[in-house]
């Protein structure tokens, strides 16, 4: 069965002037820091996420996204409310509630492994249907290696993710965070020299399936089978 998503991306270039620091890239780990005097606190690293969960994470309660802030490729990992497998399906065990008790029971006792165990068996039994599934990768290549004065952040109070780094010279700034209102995902890129900004956007996801692109839109079709897909924007934003 075909699904049809939109994907609210919108990409905006602002050239711009910023200073420039120095650091490199150091191994992914995350400082916890105070922001103003509003209590603010943002999450804070030195290196791109090397695997999922060093990702930063966004989300509208419809879109949500896995920012990876990548400066060779930027890979943000898309999902979508809707988006699963099969058809309505029923998952609820009719055999749980009567093993309730029991698995109570263990759990005050400290044997969590028999608890566990019976959870797993009667619990979780299956068939599982709708399966949540990915709507795939946004991945925007860059190409910039050798880069300084590198920094990721997640401001916790704002639901903000922002990449900045020096490369050739130029200071690049991506700030990337969704909107409930409008149901978008917004990606803002800013450069401090005019004209410094050439990139190829694609979308990749482990579904079959098709893109086609208009402006700075990705319109992807869904079908559950295993490939993949891309579109291209290069030096060229709306």
């Amino acid at each position: 069965m075909n699904k049809h998503l939109l994907l609210g991306i919108v990409l905006s270039v602002v050239c711009c002037c910023s200073a420039q620091r120095s650091s490199a890239n150091r191994e992914v780990t995350a400082s916890l820091l105070p922001v103003g005097a509003g209590g603010s606190e943002m999450l804070w690293y030195e290196a791109p996420a090397r695997v999922w969960h060093e990702a930063l994470p966004l989300g509208n309660s419809r879109l949500g996204a896995m920012v990876y802030g990548g400066t060779r490729v930027e890979e943000l990992q898309l999902n979508e409310e809707t988006f699963f497998s099969g058809g309505p399906h029923d998952n609820d065990s009719r055999t749980s509630l009567s093993h309730l008790d029991e698995v109570r029971r263990l759990i005050f006792e400290g044997k969590d492994r028999e608890a566990s165990a019976i959870v797993d068996r009667e619990f979780i039994r299956g068939p599982h249907g709708m399966k949540y599934l990915t709507l795939g990768s946004l991945l925007m290549t860059f190409g910039h290696e050798n880069i300084s004065d590198y920094q990721r952040t997640l401001d916790l109070q704002r639901a903000v993710a922002t990449t900045s780094y020096t490369y050739n010279g130029v200071h690049y700034t991506r700030t990337v965070f969704t909107s409930l209102a409008d149901s978008v995902l917004v990606v803002n890129i800013k450069a401090s020299r005019r004209g410094a900004l050439a990139f190829s956007l694609r979308h990749s996801c482990p579904l079959l399936t098709t893109t086609t692109m208009s402006a700075a839109t990705l319109r992807p079709s869904y079908i559950p089978h295993s490939a993949a897909s891309s579109g291209h924007l290069h030096n060229r934003v709306d």
